[in-house]
């Protein structure tokens, strides 16, 4: 029974150091979002594989992807799963967009789909650094630019340490969850 009440007593004086350590450090939280907002606009490109899940009328619908994309808007999005869309792939080179279809070995140019791009972790990017968003904690949330019923806002949440974005989130005009993406490796600024 001694041994119990000295620890709980150890305890609660740990515990309250550290409250008190922390109250006289106000910036301390502070620090993890400022380190992600400057990651944010110091990003020049990135490459990530993802993994996104489409919700709808409480359907759920997978795929991975592996995204390369620049700060100049061009980017390469191929599919890697499903099987039977493996190799499937979008490019956008700044002007003209292509999609490569595996299946039949044919390439075709189609219209630049703003709603294609919201799956972009380069386009809230670029929608952050044109309209800086409240970031609390490791999230930041912000508005879609056009009025997309399934696409309304998106939400960022970032790994404290490394400052990658973990999970991307899209929502519809009600605030429900439509567009579920996480990333399941990023790097940054690597590409030549």
């Amino acid at each position: 029974m001694y041994k119990l009440k000295r620890i709980l007593v150890i305890g609660c004086i740990l515990l309250l150091a550290g409250a008190v350590w922390g109250c006289q450090n106000p910036a301390l939280g502070t620090k993890s979002v400022q380190s992600i907002e400057d990651m944010l606009k110091n990003l020049k490109n990135y490459e990530s594989d993802l993994s996104i899940t489409f919700t709808k009328n409480k359907d759920e619908s997978n795929i991975k992807v592996k995204q390369v994309y620049n700060e100049d808007g061009t980017y390469q999005t191929t599919i890697l799963e499903p099987e039977r869309l493996k190799g499937y792939c979008t490019t956008y080179d700044g002007n003209t967009m292509s999609e490569y279809h595996p299946s039949t070995g044919e390439t075709i140019q189609t219209k630049v789909s703003p709603v294609l791009n919201q799956l972009l972790f380069g386009t809230f990017v670029k929608q952050y650094k044109e309209n800086p968003a409240q970031a609390t904690d490791s999230t930041i949330t912000i508005p879609i630019p056009g009025r997309f019923r399934y696409m309304a806002s998106e939400k960022v949440w970032f790994d404290e340490q490394t400052k990658y974005p973990k999970k991307m989130e899209i929502y519809d005009t009600e605030g429900n969850l439509t567009i579920s993406i996480v990333f399941e490796s990023f790097g940054y600024n690597s590409i030549k």
